[in-house]
């Protein structure tokens, strides 16, 4: 919790690197039977390209989800 309380808008969030740097911790930490998630709270708007799109696509069917929230 303080750690959430702490954070602070910096006006640039750089999501391609930063969901592909989750993809990696993911994988690398999978449990079978368990919640493989990968949750994303921004305080903007971010693009996704297609190739973003079918890599979270792809890695549903390996049982690493994606959630994404977005403030402000």
């Amino acid at each position: 919790a303080e750690v959430l309380k702490s954070l602070e808008s910096s006006g640039y969030s750089n999501f391609d690197k930063g969901l592909k740097l989750a993809y990696k911790v993911a994988k690398s930490n999978f449990k079978t039977d368990a919640n493989n998630r990968i949750i994303i709270a921004s305080d903007g708007a971010y693009a996704i390209d297609d190739e973003l799109y079918k890599m979270a696509e792809k890695e549903s069917g390996k049982d690493v989800f994606l959630s994404v929230f977005s403030f402000g």
